[in-house]
């Protein structure tokens, strides 16, 4: 069976994250993504499941953005052609690397004992030399 996709645009990233929790517990259903739309801050909340479920999420959904005066558009696709199931329903895997393949970078040994030689170094030292060479090109 195909899924439906449910689309709601709400104005405001605080609330499109409201409405996302709140479609998710009215209904059995998929967060596919929130996006940023273009322009005055409008979100867009992409879900996907069974019909039932998209209609309820969505509905569930509205109702918040409408109490909270932030309901730009809502939008139920119930079965969408191959192309648009494919382009927004499919989950997209995300590339990580595996904790073994993760390199930390290796810090040379001149890196680590350099703060230590400036540490040991009197304070006024390196203030008065810069003094006495700037004196010493102005002649």
């Amino acid at each position: 069976m195909k899924q439906a996709l449910g689309l709601v645009e709400i104005q405001g990233l605080s609330t499109a994250v409201v409405v996302a929790d709140t479609m998710a517990k009215a209904a059995d259903i998929r967060i596919l993504e929130i996006e940023n739309s273009k322009g005055l801050g409008y979100m867009t909340i992409k879900i996907a499941g069974d019909v039932g479920a998209v209609n309820a999420a969505v509905n569930a959904g509205r109702q918040v953005g409408i109490t909270n005066r932030k309901l730009v558009s809502s939008k139920v696709i119930p079965r969408p052609s191959d192309y648009v199931e494919h382009t927004f329903c499919d989950p997209k895997p995300l590339k990580t690397a595996a904790p073994s393949e993760q390199k930390q970078p290796e810090m040379p040994a001149k890196a680590e004992k350099e703060p230590e030689k400036k540490e040991q170094e009197p304070a006024g030292t390196p203030a008065a030399t810069k003094k006495t060479d700037t004196a010493k090109h102005k002649k």
